[in-house]
């Protein structure tokens, strides 16, 4: 997957974000810690997900990566402030 996304990135932009999140699926934390902080300093846009997409929950967990990922200062909305303004 990882040579895939390499070719990929030869004929688009290919966030580094997502570079981030498979390297961590590989197992690679520290790739992938390296990717993580240049989407932040990019200011990538799929950062805005990083605290509340549940798929991400073992990448937030991580020790090594939760420095970057309190550096992205996103904060997940709580379910009961998003269903008070759905029915108000």
């Amino acid at each position: 997957m990882l040579h895939e996304l390499d070719a990929l990135a030869k004929d688009r932009y290919v966030t580094p974000f997502e570079f981030a999140v498979l390297h961590f699926s590989l197992g690679q934390v520290e790739e992938c810690r390296g990717w993580l902080s240049k989407a932040i300093d990019d200011r990538n846009f799929e950062l805005l997900s990083i605290k509340a997409d549940p798929r991400l929950a073992a990448l937030r967990a991580h020790p090594q990566l939760a420095p970057l990922i309190a550096r992205v200062g996103v904060v997940a909305p709580r379910a009961e402030s998003i269903f008070h303004e759905a029915v108000s």
